[in-house]
């Protein structure tokens, strides 16, 4: 039920997924899409929000039945974080909740551990948080310097942890910490907490962000914090990091789903706005450049929808396979962030204003390949650049040259990026060398079109695409 593509349909999609996407849409349109903003402001969403999450049937959709969850596969889940970003969300911790930490315990737990905690989770009156990330250690969690030692029938955890999602509104935390800090990866182990009204444990300052203003993203910390010794997810102690790398593969895909969603609202918009707005007594809509870019990121979006449901149904059909889910996730992560960046463009000085749609998606989160920025130069002029293990050292060299500029047919992502312009020196290169070439004049945009004539053809027929997403309407 693609927007963009009306008769596409993944080959893992049924009737009951299509079902799902249809009610899912609907809910979203009520619940999520028209108190963005609000929940921006107040930097989380409502706690009622979850409950309402749970009695729609939206959380725990690949749970066991006999705990309340739908039995379903990964695809509902897919469907719900696909229409979440469609719906213009940026607030929601559900990817964290549903798919991604309900299935550490799920998957690891023991009996007692899940009838105990499974039905709150699939409710929504108990919330799911993980606390990987520390100061100083990033995404090394074979360094991680939180402990849990065992005093009898209680764990003593001390530690920090940070950028942690659902911070506030956590009941049930998965800890990564160290049972025994004189090993590396042996000696990680998944603890659960439930934290409400527990003794040394503090919730820190919500974190300022580019985006996602709405997500109560927070610092916390373990002050010997004491938990049941009972609540150690897995038969024994140690387990924690090949627990995490298990998992790996639910998590990209769920990525990569979101960065499809972001991807396809993101052309909508652009779409919409390019109808409506006028320039030189017609709109944007109607200038061939403008077709041009629309029918490249529409030709963009269905890559991306097609490579990760090709991985979703690699997992569906039972193949837990971290490196085919990273496939999905960088390319539906790197290729939405520049198709978001690209339809921001259309938007001319309104990008600048927070209100705009596409700019919220734009600032939603990177891939683990790249970390995207965006500069603006003193005239408003605005350009990608993306900083990548290997550009670590390029930060501080001085701004590529007008001279040095690559022709249109040099790849223009092969040179160094650097960190940016003042008002004296020159504009810094194009990142996207076909839309430098496109835009030194119609002649060679009117050679651009005769080598693709799939792009004329399609932008011909770009007076009939949907003017904009009906999901994120109210």
């Amino acid at each position: 039920m693609s927007e963009l593509f009306p008769d596409y349909r993944a080959s893992w999609e049924t009737d009951a997924h299509r079902e799902l996407r249809r009610h899912a849409v609907e809910f979203l349109r009520k619940e999520a899409t028209p108190n963005q903003e609000r929940w921006a402001k107040q930097h989380q969403v409502d706690r009622e929000y979850w409950n309402k999450l749970g009695d729609a049937g939206l959380l725990g959709l690949d749970l066991p039945e006999e705990h309340g969850g739908t039995n379903g596969d990964f695809g509902y889940s897919a469907i719900v974080a696909e229409e979440l970003a469609m719906a213009h969300d940026t607030a929601s911790g559900w990817v964290v909740h549903s798919p991604i930490v309900a299935h550490y315990i799920n998957t690891y737990g023991n009996e007692q551990q899940k009838k105990c905690w499974m039905p709150g989770i699939i409710s929504g009156e108990l919330v799911l948080a993980i606390a990987m990330t520390e100061p100083g250690t990033g995404s090394d969690l074979q360094a991680v310097r939180t402990t849990a030692v065992r005093n009898g029938d209680e764990y003593v955890i001390n530690g920090s942890k940070t950028f942690i999602s659902n911070g506030t509104h956590c009941d049930l935390l998965v800890i990564v910490a160290k049972t025994d800090s004189s090993q590396g990866a042996a000696g990680v182990s998944l603890i659960v907490a439930e934290v409400n009204n527990l003794p040394g444990f503090e919730r820190g300052r919500v974190l300022e962000k580019v985006g996602q203003h709405g997500q109560d993203t927070r610092e916390l910390f373990f002050s010997d914090m004491r938990v049941p010794a009972r609540n150690l997810l897995g038969a024994q102690e140690g387990l924690g990091f090949y627990q995490l790398m298990q998992q790996l593969a639910r998590e990209r895909l769920a990525i990569a789903s979101t960065c499809a969603g972001m991807a396809e609202a993101a052309v909508l918009e652009a779409i919409r706005y390019t109808k409506e707005r006028e320039a030189f007594g017609r709109p944007l809509i109607n200038f061939q450049h403008t077709k041009f870019e629309l029918a490249e990121l529409k030709a963009e979006v269905l890559s991306i929808k097609t490579t990760v449901d090709y991985c979703i149904q690699h997992y569906i059909n039972g193949h837990n396979d971290p490196a085919t889910a990273s496939i999905a996730k960088l390319i539906a992560a790197d290729k939405g962030v520049a198709i978001v960046d690209r339809c921001v463009q259309f938007f001319g000085g309104l990008r600048l204003h927070d209100g705009v749609p596409d700019r919220a998606c734009l600032c939603g989160g990177p891939s683990e390949q790249n970390l995207w920025w965006h500069k603006r130069n003193h005239e408003g002029n605005h350009q990608p650049f993306a900083v990548t293990r290997r550009h670590v050292g390029t930060l501080s060299r001085k701004p590529t040259t007008r001279a040095s500029r690559p022709s249109a047919s040099t790849d223009a992502t092969s040179e160094p990026i650097t960190s940016g312009s003042s008002p004296s020196q020159p504009k810094p290169q194009v990142k996207r060398a076909t839309s430098w070439w496109v835009s030194t004049g119609p002649a060679k945009a009117k050679t651009w079109s005769g080598n693709w004539p799939w792009v004329a053809a399609m932008a011909a027929s770009m007076a009939s695409w949907p003017c904009a997403s009906t999901r994120g309407s109210t």
